[in-house]
């Protein structure tokens, strides 16, 4: 293959990310809780790292996306690597977004990599819990000062059934020499509450498994 069809297969891969991460639903909820499920790097890469990031979320609102973009390029540039967030250097409109305006940005700021993320699933479960006898001190204060009780009494717990909210998220670290995923990892949410937190909370555990896979350099 030459080098100009080389060429137009990458932007043309880059273009069908870029389109996906303004037309899909990324996180409908946040979590104040986050696991990596699952994280794998790529058995041909050579360990040098990346330094130019170009950071797309897939988003069902410009303001999630941007939150989420946002705080990668914070974290990545105190990594020591340069990043920009898609929202500021591609259009958030899907009638906006052209191959010549793909073809542009990444001529520009020469990405090395791309990292996406995007929903993978939503789910509800349900956590049961059995009933419980416990035994307690009659008197709370028993035992305080002696450390003895002389008494007890029965407790009943009775059996309770919750739900619990797990949002899945996969982020990847796309090569653009090649267009090749480096690295993916699959995150774990639950139950979601503040957004803020939740993405500074999932981002701080993807940046460090990125650091730990020695997948970030300094620009």
């Amino acid at each position: 293959m030459n080098d100009q069809a080389s060429t137009n297969n990458w932007f043309a891969a880059m273009r069908r990310l870029a389109t996906c991460a303004i037309a899909m639903l990324f996180l409908a909820a946040a979590s104040n809780q986050s696991t990596i499920e699952e994280s794998k790097v790529s058995e041909s890469y050579d360990g040098k790292g990346f330094s130019n990031f170009l950071v797309l979320a897939i988003a069902d609102s410009s303001e999630r996306k941007q939150n989420f973009e946002d705080r990668f390029v914070r974290e990545l540039g105190r990594s020591g690597a340069a990043a920009q967030a898609g929202w500021k250097v591609l259009p958030v409109q899907k009638g906006d977004l052209t191959a010549e305006k793909v073809d542009q940005v990444f001529s520009e700021f020469e990405f090395d990599a791309v990292l996406l993320v995007e929903l993978i699933g939503k789910e509800t479960r349900e956590i049961k819990r059995a009933a419980q006898t416990l035994s307690m001190p009659n008197n709370r204060n028993q035992g305080l000062h002696t450390g003895m009780v002389s008494s007890y009494r029965t407790v009943q717990l009775p059996a309770s059934t919750t739900e619990e909210v797990h949002v899945h998220i996969r982020t990847r670290l796309i090569d653009t020499g090649n267009a090749a995923d480096v690295w993916i990892a699959d995150t774990m949410t639950v139950n979601p509450k503040n957004l803020n937190k939740a993405i500074n909370l999932l981002v701080r555990v993807l940046i460090n498994d990125l650091r730990q896979n020695k997948l970030i350099a300094r620009k």
